[in-house]
């Protein structure tokens, strides 16, 4: 029978025939039908085997899993999957780790090869078993909508494990939410690779002054780098610039949510073409050049190259664009181009920095990193940029090149206790009354604390800080750990954590009281700067607001920002008052000059983060303090109960707030050579309670143009400053006095001569006493009179004296 008398059942029947080694063949058969006969069974019989071989495999893998301890487990069929349980698989003491789902035949094959126990999707009782002894499980799926589902099913399933799990979203508003809502960690890719890119590449250089950084690129990655460079950067009271640039307008709109309202945002609509790219760059790179060679000291200080972030979500636009920059800007510029899948395979400029999403987010190390890793780091970022005439609350802090403070470089007590405070932070700001949230469900503009709530989380974190260190006196200590709860909110933002009070009660200054004490503050400046003809040499020392630089008006804002830590440092509160022209208290002279020593700290700390370390009056307060450039320190601190009075906040000392509110210790920080724990006062050494006294006779006065040095009667060296009074009253006795209480207590009668006005308070010393008077530590010896002016101003006056000088007012 001839094929074609065949039909197609018959054709099918003999083929078949063919492979059965007894079955009739019809005629004869080629030599390839032959060998194919042969060959068919042994295929079938190598597949049946494979597919055991399979299903052992399967089966002893599964029994591999089940039996792991403290292991790690990927979870899902993510972009990241594979790669992630490679990466841990193959970093230092990782341990086992096992894949979970349903990857592709040559990711198995791969992993396998990297010795990763993989299972497909195993039945829930295995599951629960591989799950249960793991000690980090990590959660990579393709949609949102499937890492969700499997987080329920592994939180169903380990309800009583110690497995630390993690998942990776993709929606950054979800993650944040998440948070809310379960335990464990949620990570939004975006934040994570946006905080990775800028702790490798911050847009700030702490050894230089840097231009504001440029971000060019479109989607939530853009967004987010945008986020974290004003969070995480700009401190309150500044106003940080972002250059923004992409070929779609709608993803700034979305920056805008949730930033604070003095963010300058400078957005240009882009062509997506390299050349283009390079020319916005150039443009506003020349706009900040123009605005800093209009700084008259810009010589004196190093600037950096400008930072340019360039993330598309289209791996095949970034990359040629971070290219075209860097070819056209060359060293003007630093530029880091964060791709996808192509990272590894994509052909760069020299000059261009490649970060590989992906590979971030594969990086074991990070995934294990928790917001107090990130905070520990920031802490002891921050504490380096203090000036180190004076340690920090936790001892001296160690640097690197380029002024860097890391943690792994400082001292075993020093870090330990930056890390307890890190992993408090939070628990501490809680019990301050304030409520810590997670990204953008924050407060999106700075908090200003008040100085009752930095006295209590200063309180707090005293006990987890070496109690007085060496180097650091007991006074000292508390007044850093003042300036460490100030900055906590900030150094939280940072982290991609927001600070709001539960109340929601607002600060105490809103922003548009704060420029305007900026502007009054400025104005003190002027002031001083006419009375003391310019000691410092300052160009801006007759200029208007308006002509000042973006960095001068920054300086005095935050200058009103750390009122709140000056008051606090000396005990002092404040409260709601109807606006007044004149403050109705006053600080004494010996807090003055301890304000004064703190003033100057914050200064030279504003400084030190804009790259200024060499500035010229950058030097400890022990030298600056001899020199009049000092009294433009002590003016701005006396200045300010006026300047709250004005915005209707009265300033409260520490004898007139509650009893249950906290107290600053003062103790001896207005002396700091004194390293002595302060002791409670017996009561035979307590002050009686002071009498009002009325001020007779006459005076002769003349005014100093520089610092003085004098005795007292009991041999105590004081020293007056340029500006203060020489007094000498009938009785032949001599003293200085500042310029504040002398213009309230001496009425002139003609040239140098003038009549002893006022009433002041007085106690009698029953035992000796030493008096810190503006001048210097005072002796009183039993029978003493210890007598205060209006301003706070006290100073011994001997039995004789007082008895000649003063009548009680009755």
């Amino acid at each position: 029978m001839t094929s074609s008398d065949m039909d197609w059942w018959t054709a099918a029947y003999r083929s078949m025939a063919l492979f059965a080694l007894d079955g009739p063949t019809g005629g004869e058969i080629s030599w390839q039908l032959a060998w194919a006969r042969f060959l068919a069974p042994v295929t079938i019989s190598l597949a049946i085997i494979a597919v055991a071989l399979e299903m052992l495999r399967a089966q002893f893998s599964k029994g591999r899993a089940k039996r792991q301890r403290g292991h790690t487990v990927v979870l899902g069929a993510g972009t990241e999957a594979t790669q992630l349980a490679r990466r841990v698989r193959e970093s230092p003491a990782s341990g086992p780790v096992v894949s979970v789902g349903a990857l592709p035949p040559q990711d198995v094959a791969e992993l396998r090869r990297a010795g990763v126990i993989h299972l497909p999707t195993p039945e829930p009782t295995v599951l629960a078993k591989v799950l249960g002894e793991a000690r980090l499980v990590v959660i990579s799926a393709p949609d949102d909508n499937e890492a969700m589902t499997l987080t329920d099913q592994v939180r169903r399933l380990t309800d009583d494990a110690d497995a630390k799990v993690v998942t990776l979203l993709s929606d950054r508003e979800l993650a944040a939410d998440w948070r809310y809502t379960g335990t464990g960690t949620v990570l939004c890719r975006a934040t994570r690779v946006a905080s990775a890119v800028l702790r490798g590449h911050p847009p700030y250089r702490e050894d230089a002054v840097s231009p504001p950084p440029t971000v060019i690129g479109e989607g939530a990655l853009a967004v987010e780098l945008v986020h974290r460079i004003v969070g995480g950067w700009q401190r309150p009271g500044e106003r940080l610039t972002v250059h923004c640039a992409g070929t779609d307008p709608s993803w700034t709109q979305a920056v805008q949510i949730g930033l604070p309202v003095e963010v300058n945002l400078e957005w240009c609509e882009l062509y997506p073409n390299g050349r283009a790219a390079a020319q916005v760059v150039r443009e506003s790179l020349a706009n900040w050049l123009q605005s800093w060679g209009g700084f008259p000291h810009n010589g004196r200080y190093r600037t950096a190259p400008a930072r340019v972030y360039v993330a598309f979500e289209d791996d095949t636009l970034t990359m040629p664009i971070a290219n075209a920059i860097a070819r056209e800007l060359q060293s003007d510029i630093h530029v880091v181009a964060v791709l996808g899948t192509l990272a590894s395979a994509v052909t760069r400029h020299p000059g261009v920095r490649v970060v590989g999403r992906q590979e971030l987010l594969c990086e074991p190390g990070d995934l294990r990193r928790s917001t107090a890793d990130d905070l520990a780091d920031e802490i002891v970022a921050d504490l380096g940029r203090w000036p180190a005439d004076v340690p920090s609350a936790f001892g001296p802090i160690a640097h690197e090149a380029g002024h860097l403070a890391l943690l792994g470089a400082q001292e075993a007590p020093v870090r330990e206790a930056i890390v307890a405070v890190a992993e408090r932070a939070e628990s501490i700001l809680r019990s301050a009354g304030f409520e810590v949230t997670a990204g953008s469900v924050g407060r999106p503009e700075a908090l200003l604390l008040d100085p009752a709530e930095l006295l209590a989380i200063a309180d707090d974190l005293a006990g987890l800080v070496p109690r007085t260190p060496a180097e650091v006196t007991p006074g000292y200590q508390h007044v850093r750990l003042l300036e460490l709860a100030s900055s906590l909110p900030t150094l939280l933002r940072r982290v991609g954590r927001s600070v709001a009070r539960v109340d929601a009660r607002p600060d105490r200054l809103l922003s548009d009281e704060v420029m305007a004490l900026a502007m009054s503050a400025h104005m003190g400046y002027r002031e001083v700067a006419r009375v003391t003809r310019n000691a410092t040499g300052s160009v801006f020392a007759d200029a208007e607001w308006e002509h000042l630089t973006e960095h001068e008006r920054r300086s005095n804002v935050a200058q009103v920002w750390d009122i709140p830590v000056k008051l606090a440092a000396i005990g002092f509160g404040w409260e709601a008052a109807p606006p007044q022209p004149a403050a109705s208290v006053a600080f004494t002279d010996a807090a003055i000059e301890l304000l004064a020593e703190l003033e100057h700290r914050r200064w030279a700390h504003f400084e030190m983060r804009n790259a200024r370390h060499d500035h010229q009056w950058n030097k400890p307060w022990a030298v600056v303090k001899e020199t009049t450039a000092a009294e433009y320190d002590r003016a701005a601190c006396a200045r300010i109960p006026g300047h709250l009075a004005q915005v209707g906040i009265r300033i409260v000392p520490p004898d007139e707030r509650p009893p249950s509110a906290p107290v600053a210790g003062l103790g001896r920080a207005v002396e700091p050579a004194d390293r002595e724990e302060d002791e409670a006062t017996p009561a035979s050494r307590r002050a009686p309670d002071p009498r009002p006294f009325k001020r007779r006779g006459r005076a002769w006065a003349w005014r100093l143009d520089e610092p003085f040095e004098w005795r007292s009667p009991r041999g105590d060296n004081l020293q007056a400053r340029a500006g203060d009074w020489w007094v000498i009253d009938e009785q032949g006795s001599s003293r200085t006095i500042g310029p504040d209480s002398f213009a309230t207590t001496y009425q002139q009668i003609r040239a140098q001569e003038y009549r002893r006005i006022g009433v002041v308070t007085a106690w009698q010393a029953s035992e000796p006493q030493t008096v810190i008077t503006r001048e210097g530590e005072a002796s009183a010896e039993p029978g003493d009179w210890i007598v205060t002016d209006a301003h706070g101003a006290s100073w011994p006056v001997p039995q004789d004296e007082f008895d000649a000088l003063y009548e009680e007012d009755l």
